[in-house]
Parts: C-alpha cells; structure tokens; sequence
C-alpha cells in the first residue's frame, strides 16, 4: 500500500516542501524508496510508493496535468480498461492516477462514482480552488484528515498526521470513546480529537471555509435483481466472485490468503485453486495460506476444516499453533505501539511472530474473509424477508414463511410476528438510537454518543424500497466500521485485500432477495449451492463457528487484581464514561459464568482503558527518512 500525505495552508513552496518531508518521517520504515513531493503556494502533496499490483509500477506520483491540477491515488482501478475506452485513452500503460485525472476533466465529480477498486484518492482542482478527498465504496483505504479554515493535512496513514508539536496536546476523541465502549459505528471519528476520517463511499470537498460531504455510491437507488431460476442466480454470483478473485490475485507479487476453516477464507482459497488450474496452472502455482490454530478453545477446532481444504488442494500452508492467552489483556510498552485501542501484549506478540514469518518470506498482501457473512446472509434472520412480505401485502407468502422459519429455529410465530411488525417499522420510521447499554457505562457516554445524531440517512428506506435492503444497510456499515480499526499496531502494514467487498459483487448481492440468500433451516443458500464440487463438503456444510468465551475468561481471572489496580484511578471513569465499580463486579460475575453476554464489551472497556493511561497524550517519534526527497517541477 503506497502512502499519499500533504498539506493546504497559506504557505510558500519552500516552506510546503520541508513540512512535507517532516510528514513523510514516520512511514519511512515501510517503504523502500524516499518522498517525492510536490509542493506550490498554498498546496502540497507527497508519495511514498510501495507496489504490490503490475500496474502500480507504472505510477510516478504526484501527478498534474495541463490545467495544473494536481493528484496523489493509492490503489488499484479494477476497471482501467473500460475507463480508458471511455475516455477515449489509447495507450495500454497509462497509470491509474492519470485515469483518474482524465476522467476529472471529463465527468467532474461524478468521476467518483465510476471508479471500480479498492482507492483512495487526494485531488486539488486549480479551476475551481478546492480539494478533493475521496475512498471508494467499502473503505478498504483509509483516509484521514485534521485541520481547519488556515490548515490542513490529510494521508492514507493515520502515523503521518500525529507528529510534529500537535501530538504532545492530543487528546482522545469523545465520541469514539463512547462509541468504541458501546460497541457502536464511530462513524469518521477516530481515537484522537481533531482527526477525522472521510467516509467510505463518499468524496469530500474543501474549497475555502466550506466542507462538502457527499456519496458518491448509491447501490439502495438500483432495482433490486428478479430472475426466473436459481441457476441464474448461482451463474450470476460464480462470474463475480471469480471476478473478485481474479482482480486481487495478479501474477508477479507474493500473495498469502488467510484460511480459518470457516466458509469464507475457504471458498476463496477454493476458488482461486479452481481459476488456476482451469487455467493450465499445476500445484506450484496455487497461492499460499496462513492458519491461526488455538487448541486451548474448546470451541474453536478449526484442525478438520482447514485439513479439508488443504487435503483437496494437496497443499499444506503456514500454521500458526499458538496460543497469546497469557498476555491478553496485558500492557504493552509506552509510545507508538497501539494508534487504536484494541492492542494488547496478546496481540502485540502475535504481530511480531507473524512479521518474523511473513517478512522473510516478502509476503506484502493477504487476502481476507472479511465481509462473506455480511453480504451473503451469514446471519440467519427471518426478520427482513417476513418484513418484506408484511410491507408488499403478501400475507400468505408471510404465513408460510413464518411458519417455516418458527419450525426451523424453536422460535413462536406469534414472537416472530411481532419482531416483524418492529423491523418493519424501524426501516421507514426513524427510530430512536437503540442499543444495548452495558451496566458499568454511565449516561454521560450514552448522551454523547447520540448527541452526534448517527444516523443512517443515507440508508433510510424509501417508499418501493424493502425492509431487507435496510438491513443488508446497516450490515454494510458494520463492515466498513471493521475495516477502519482491524490492524491498530504500527507494525501491522500489510496490504489486506476483500474479495467479497468487491464493488461489482456487492452491489449483485445487495440487490438480490432475502430468500435467495438465507431460507428456513439453511444459512448461506445460494453460496451453498454455487459452491458445490468447489469447496469440500464438510466446510460447506459446516455450521457456524463456535464463540470464543474460555480464554478470555481464562485471561480475566489471571489479571482480575491487575484490573483492580487499573481501574482503581481509571481515566474512562474520570471522564464520566464508566462505574469503575460496577464494571469490576460484572467481571466478577462473569467469572463465575453469569453476564456472558457481556463479554465483548468487557474487553473493549479494558482495551480502552489500557490504550488511554499509555497514549494520553500520544507519544511518538518523528523519524527523519535519511533522503532529501525528490521535488516534482510545477
């Protein structure tokens, strides 16, 4: 992942270029080659590359063009063919980032919107005086901003912007404090107040004292797919997932896929093996996995499944058989270890291990799971397809559902109705902001997590639009919001690619019926049945996974006198934000098996809180790159 920074103030370009190459510091270790930056009055942008796809080796960034617009782009434009024919482009090697100008010049900002890929993109428009900050439709680049009216940096690295003197006044965001407690969407805060990040889906405009934020993907305006027959569902779903697939496993870098067992990282480990060897490649051309095996969780035993797969593939991948149980929950030391909180010695040990594994294998690039239970009905709910049927005036299409669906989960039809009944009504009335409050959190973090209005606007069901699509909303949010936080220790700088957050196969998804994905008795219907001779069957058919509870209880006990003492002058309750007390006698409780169900939240009070007494204020290190950087002729 190529790293894209810079910087708008009323500025001279010498001054701009020194500021820039400060900025360029901190992610000097990840790259092989210096800054090259791009500085003019008022506006300068910088780049450190980093290839991990054929035609990013084409890019030498930043980039201008006649009109002196001036751009930095990371990541891959899945659709450069159609773009140049459309642009009328006749030169195969063009970069991506000169696509993306072009297109500016050609479409403005609905060029965003065209864009098929995983991106993000810093644009400065010299016609009309304004920056553009935009990611593409799931977020898989970040993209994070601070400033105001006089100044502003941005970069796809959230280490680049804490440096300089502002990192010694840093405090912690209050609302992600209470969202991340809550276990609710942040959405675009982050851990340190003043930085923020720009939406996934959405491009953002700073001209003058103005901020524009707006969408510039759409999918719950599209009508929803209707075919006659389940093959041309399952034909439909198999093109686009071997798309998917085929898009973010190009030949001539080192590719590893991750492999749980579970029906997601299997299918696509499956499925990249089915398009090689279709394709003439013999054994020694499949891509290679990781395994992480626990055997201290009972049920967590995913040995038989990830055999499965490699006894099928007569390959065997990287196992990591171990377990981090006596750090968890643990501090690590001072400094720029943890940017989110979520980092303990557990994982800190954990990406040290792999590091030592991976990089001396030059593994840059990971294919994950992700997303697969999100958008493929992973979570069997009757709600929003009975809500649908409720809605369309179809009651006897509702009754038979609901009688199928009370039989196959033990569930009264009479309660199932009425959950129905409440679906419906949050789709097309706005609701009240409902979520499960853990005891220990105090209202203080309640009121300020709601006074910041999240709602889904943007999602909010229309007239014509059914329940489940506003369901399948709110499950794409969850994705995004992973993503934002997934890796939260500085070391942790691979390159994680998202099949099933493909733009081309999502959107399929989102638009096809309930029913089709998820029926009575059968989660994951039409993966399923599209999967059949790829995937082996014990996968295929396996239920869902287990739920990791022994360890981290394991870990609770352990360090339930530690607890004590960090709690007993807890910062989280000096903001008002927790009982330190009441949190204590929850953990106690589940210590003896009782308030389980509070077992993530219980971790993340403690993450916070580990995160907060070693990084407030946020200490790290600007680090000098060593290389006076290479300054482009405007």
């Amino acid at each position: 992942m190529s790293i894209l920074f810079g910087i708008r103030h009323p500025g001279d370009q010498e001054a701009l270029e020194r500021e820039l190459k400060i900025l360029a510091g901190p992610t000097a270790r990840d790259v092989l080659e210096g800054p090259t930056v791009c500085a003019r009055p008022g506006i300068g942008m910088g780049y450190q590359p980093l290839s991990t796809h054929p035609r990013s080796k084409l890019d030498s960034q930043p980039v201008s063009d006649v009109r002196n617009h001036l751009l930095t782009f990371d990541g891959r434009l899945d659709n450069h063919r159609e773009l140049c024919a459309s642009l009328e482009i006749q030169d195969r090697e063009t970069p991506d980032s000169i696509i993306v100008l072009v297109a500016f010049e050609r479409w403005g900002e609905e060029c965003f919107g065209r864009f098929v890929g995983d991106w993000a993109i810093a644009l400065w428009s010299a016609r009309n005086q304004a920056l553009y900050l935009a990611r593409d439709h799931a977020g898989t680049r970040t993209l994070y901003y601070r400033g105001n009216d006089e100044r502003m940096t941005w970069s796809n690295r959230i280490d680049t912007i804490i440096s300089g003197d502002w990192k010694n006044n840093a405090d912690i965001d209050n609302v992600f404090a209470a969202a991340y407690l809550l276990g609710q969407p942040a959405r675009g805060h982050t851990p340190y107040e003043g930085i923020l990040t720009v939406p996934a889906g959405c491009y953002m405009v700073f001209r003058n004292d103005r901020v524009l934020c707006q969408s510039h993907w759409r999918w719950m305006d599209k009508g929803e797919i209707s075919y006659r027959t389940e093959s041309e569902y399952v034909d439909h779903f198999l093109a686009l997932f071997r798309s998917a697939i085929e898009r973010r496993t190009q030949p001539g870098f080192p590719i590893l896929a991750e492999l749980s067992g579970g029906m997601d990282s299997s299918s696509i480990v499956c499925m990249s093996d089915h398009m090689r060897l279709q394709s003439g490649s013999g054994p020694d051309g499949l891509i290679d996995t990781i395994s992480y095996l626990d055997d201290s969780e009972p049920e967590w035993n995913e040995r038989p499944y990830v055999a499965a797969v490699e006894a099928q593939r007569r390959r065997t991948g990287i196992h990591v058989t171990r377990t981090f149980s006596e750090y968890l929950f643990s501090p690590i030391s001072a400094g720029g270890d943890g940017l989110y909180p979520g980092a303990d010695r557990a994982f800190r040990e954990r990406e040290q291990f792999l590091e030592e594994i991976l990089g001396a294998r030059g593994y840059h690039i990971v294919l994950s799971g992700i997303g697969g239970d999100e958008v493929l009905g992973g979570v069997p709910m009757p709600t929003p397809e009975l809500a649908d049927y409720l809605v369309q005036g179809k009651f006897h299409s509702l009754m038979k559902q609901m009688i199928a669906w009370s039989l196959s989960s033990q569930t009264p039809a009479l309660s199932l109705l009425t959950q129905t009944f409440r679906h419906a009504l949050h789709a097309y009335v706005q609701p009240e902001i409902g979520f499960p409050v853990p005891p220990w959190v105090r209202r203080h973090a309640v009121d300020t997590y709601k006074s910041c209005n999240f709602k889904f606007n943007q999602h909010r069901c229309k007239v014509g639009i059914r329940p489940s699509r506003y369901h399948a909303a709110l499950a794409w949010v969850s994705v995004t919001e992973t993503l934002e936080r997934r890796h939260p220790l500085l070391s942790a700088h691979r390159e994680y690619r998202y099949p099933y957050l493909d733009k081309d196969l999502v959107e399929f998804l989102l638009r096809v019926p309930r029913s089709r994905l998820v029926r009575p008795g059968r989660r994951r219907a039409l993966m399923r049945n599209a999967l059949k001779g790829i995937v082996p069957e014990e996968v295929l058919e396996r239920k869902q996974k287990g739920v990791v509870v022994r360890t981290p209880l394991i870990a609770l006990e352990q360090r339930r006198r530690s607890l004590s003492t960090l709690f007993s002058q807890s910062l989280l309750g000096e903001m008002q934000y927790i009982d330190s007390k009441r949190f204590l006698e929850i953990v106690d409780s589940a210590l003896v098996g009782d308030e389980l169900a509070w077992l993530s939240n219980i971790a993340r009070t403690i993450y916070l809180e580990l995160w907060l007494q070693r990084n407030r204020p946020y200490v790290g290190e600007s680090v000098d790159s060593g290389e006076p950087p290479v300054v482009c002729s405007t």
